[in-house]
């Protein structure tokens, strides 16, 4: 347990970091905006593709995690479809949803290279390429069905 949070706590640290920035330094909007851009459009895709590029196709730990991906996505969509017993209205709903089955890819990608290296940053690049897209499918068909009140419930 004490590995698990020796890893995050810099993460943590660093997201600190970024609002002291944000909020002390750095406060132009557009500076943001940027650095946003720069990351979600490039920097972060550069580093799945060069992970899944260098992920060992012959783990033995690449099925599994790959189930498990697709597994925990029904599961999280399982859970959280129950809008009913939620008391949540359609809208709203549609961002619970989004917010409760979408990973955190930044958070757990920069936690396995701590505990994991190479391997495991792999093998969770691996798996968001499965889970991400089932996850997207999902978010747009519950937002098509519940993205206003007067929606189909």
């Amino acid at each position: 347990m004490i590995d698990v949070l020796a890893a995050l706590a810099p993460i943590f640290v660093l997201i600190a970091a970024g609002w002291l920035l944000r909020r002390f330094v750095f406060r132009a909007e557009a500076f943001w905006e940027a650095i946003e851009s720069i990351t979600y459009f490039a920097l972060f895709p550069a580093l799945l593709i060069a992970s899944i590029a260098n992920a060992s196709m012959h783990s033995t730990a690449l099925p599994t995690v790959v189930i498990v991906a697709v597994v925990m996505s029904l599961v999280a969509t399982a859970l959280v479809s129950a809008r009913s017993r939620l008391g949540i209205e359609g809208p709203a709903f549609t961002s619970v949803f989004q917010g409760a089955i979408r990973c955190n890819t930044y958070i757990g990608l920069a936690a396995a290279a701590t505990l994991h290296g190479v391997s495991g940053t792999a093998l969770l690049a691996v798996a968001l390429a499965v889970a991400v897209p089932l996850a997207n499918v999902f978010c747009v068909a519950v937002l098509a069905r519940h993205a206003t009140n007067g929606a189909q419930d």
